[in-house]
């Protein structure tokens, strides 16, 4: 018997290619940290915060879309990456906020 998150990881993919199915940020157009601006940038944490939130599978298709930038955003990325493809929203939750209270404390 397949492992659930692998038959979600597949069905996220086979959907991915529908129409309207993935969100995007308006002023994203690859993954290069130095090709997002910084409001981009905010935007696509405010993205994935908000599928996080939700518990919403769409937040794995938006790493998987934009793992560069989120890498550069990220302080533990390895462990978001794992969270987040682990399905575990709440743990990839709580690094976002604990980095974001690091980044306003510098």
């Amino acid at each position: 018997m397949r492992d659930t998150a692998e038959l979600l990881q597949q069905l996220m993919q086979a959907l991915s290619g529908a129409p309207g199915w993935m969100p995007t940020v308006d002023g994203v157009s690859g993954e290069s940290p130095n090709q997002v601006s910084s409001q981009s940038s905010s935007a696509l944490l405010a993205q994935i915060r908000a599928l996080l939130r939700e518990d919403d599978a769409g937040a794995l298709e938006l790493w998987e879309s934009h793992t560069a930038v989120f890498k550069s955003l990220v302080a533990d990325a390895q462990a978001f990456e794992e969270a987040i493809t682990g399905f575990d929203f709440e743990a990839a939750l709580r690094m976002l906020d604990q980095a974001e209270a690091e980044s306003e404390s510098d």
